[in-house]
C-alpha cells in the first residue's frame, strides 16, 4: 500500500475581530457618577488620611503656604506630561498598523 504524496493543508481559523473585542466602557450617568464619587473618596484619603500615615504634615503645610500660580503651573505641565506620553504610545501602535490594543 502507497500513501498518497498530496500535501495536507489545514485551513487556520483566524479570529474574526468581533469575538477578541470586549464591549467598551460606556458613558452612561450612573458610570459618571461612580467614576466622580470614586475620584473624590480617593482625593478625600490622599488629603486626610495620607499625612497622617506617612507623617507628612510638614509637606502640606509647604504646599498651603506656596503661590498658587505656581501650582496650577505644575499641575498643566504634568497633564501636558501625561498627554504628551500618551500620545508617544499611540503613535508607536499606530504606526505598528494596531488601532487598539487587545
Amino acid at each position: 500500500m502507497t500513501e498518497s504524496a498530496a500535501p495536507v493543508q489545514h485551513a487556520a481559523a483566524e479570529p474574526r475581530e468581533d469575538e477578541d473585542e470586549r464591549p467598551a466602557l460606556q458613558l452612561t450617568r450612573r458610570n459618571l457618577i461612580t467614576l466622580a464619587g470614586f475620584l473624590l473618596a480617593s482625593l478625600a484619603a490622599l488629603y486626610f488620611l495620607l499625612p497622617r500615615f506617612a507623617g507628612l504634615d510638614d509637606t502640606w503645610n509647604r504646599i498651603g503656604d506656596g503661590r498658587p500660580v505656581w501650582i496650577i503651573a505644575a499641575l498643566l505641565l504634568t497633564l501636558g506630561m501625561f498627554g504628551g506620553y500618551v500620545a508617544m504610545f499611540r503613535g508607536v501602535f499606530v504606526r505598528a498598523g494596531t488601532r487598539r490594543l487587545g
